[in-house]
């Protein structure tokens, strides 16, 4: 197995596998890099298989492998990447200057690009994984795809770094007050998380629970927006910004948690549904969830009895899911226990390998291998 990844931190000792890292972020060097490689790969060795997302850098792969060398290519497909420009275009909009129209150019660019290498990709695929039902049935409307073509498969959680823990030992470990209530975010700040919404929120929780905290574990592009609306609700000193953190130690900030959130929008969201890594991670690790009630969301809650499902775009209903749970400690327990039991069983990554693995052996005829076994170019999932 070949992979492709940017990232720095730990070794890749899979036996059979070979990582070539990526080592720069610019767009234009990184294009470059990921095309010599794909041409050296093309001449230098026979994969069976070409795995990979719907992104502009896919499409590299699809063309040198699948069109010109007739390689089996499976594509991933784990959102609309035209919805997710509109919604940062949008808010491109919302504050119109000379400073973001090389910005805004940009972004069309980008979006442009995104929108030819989904279709490129899509139609030349021999199997298309979704990770929603929705994204399915977009794909097969949108490409007129067979519906055999298509596979759901969501998305897992990595249950050796994600497990229970402490909550006082992981307050200490992170050095923050123990004796606060805690409602932790994870993600990506992104326009679509609706972190506003939490925020908006946070004064009916104070008011009723004074020694709760909000900790929003991530960074992003609304960061700016998201710290200037806690502090003209007077609730920024309540709300901790920590930046991004290391993947390994995001645990510790749901572990010091007493309930987590997922307040998704409905734009964006409701169309394709969610799958999404952060309420895995969450129920993994023993803690009650509070999400939006959205496709995917609502059926995992009530499958894994885990959390509770709130109006999107609604800080009153958040706020009062978030505080019934703070008052009760067992049921706080309870939908702790019955969410980890149900993601360490049904969701965990190699269940999703092992699904995988049946899908890129399929178009081979031959029987699935364990998950880490076969040559295979490129990985799977990034996390949100």
């Amino acid at each position: 197995m070949h992979i492709f990844s940017t990232l720095t931190e730990g070794n890749l000792s899979v036996p059979g596998t070979t990582c070539s890292r990526i080592p720069v972020r610019s767009t234009p060097l990184l294009y470059l890099y990921y095309l010599g490689m794909i041409l050296y790969l093309s001449f230098a060795k026979r994969f069976d298989a070409v795995y990979t997302r719907n992104t502009p850098f896919g499409i590299l792969g699809a063309f040198f492998f699948q069109t010109l060398l007739g390689t089996r290519l499976v594509c991933e497909v784990n959102g609309i990447s035209e919805d997710e420009f509109d919604l940062v275009s949008d808010q491109n909009r919302e504050t119109v200057s000379w400073k973001n129209l090389i910005p805004s150019i940009r972004d069309r660019m980008n979006c442009w690009l995104a929108k030819f290498s989904e279709r490129y990709i899509v139609s030349k695929a021999d199997a298309v994984i979704a990770v929603t039902e929705g994204i399915k049935v977009y794909l097969i409307n949108r490409y007129d795809l067979p519906e055999t073509r298509v596979t759901v498969v969501p998305n897992g959680v990595n249950i050796d770094i994600f497990t229970p823990m402490d909550q006082h030992e992981a307050c200490r470990l992170l050095s923050i007050p123990d004796g606060n209530r805690y409602i932790c975010f994870v993600g990506n700040f992104a326009p679509w998380q609706g972190v506003e919404y939490l925020i908006q929120a946070t004064p009916e929780i104070i008011s009723r629970f004074p020694r709760a905290r909000i900790l929003l574990v991530g960074d992003g592009a609304m960061r700016g927006a998201w710290t200037a609306l806690a502090d003209s609700l007077g609730v920024l000193k309540h709300i901790y910004f920590t930046g991004v953190v290391p993947y390994k130690d995001v645990v510790l900030y749901i572990g010091a948690s007493d309930i987590c959130v997922a307040p998704f929008i409905s734009r964006r969201n409701e169309r394709i549904g969610l799958s999404p890594l952060k309420i895995y991670e969450y129920l993994a690790c023993e803690r009650p969830v509070v999400a939006s009630s959205i496709s995917g969301i609502s059926e995992l809650l009530v499958c894994s009895r885990g959390g509770i499902a709130v109006t999107p775009e609604n800080p009153h209903d958040l706020a009062e899911a978030i505080l019934h749970l703070l008052q009760d400690d067992d049921l706080r327990e309870e939908m702790g226990g019955s969410g980890c039991a149900y993601v360490t069983e049904n969701h965990t990554w190699a269940k999703v390998a092992a699904d995988v693995a049946g899908i890129l052996a399929a178009g081979a005829g031959e029987a699935p291998s364990p998950p880490g076994v076969g040559d295979v170019l490129e990985g799977r999932h990034g996390n949100e």
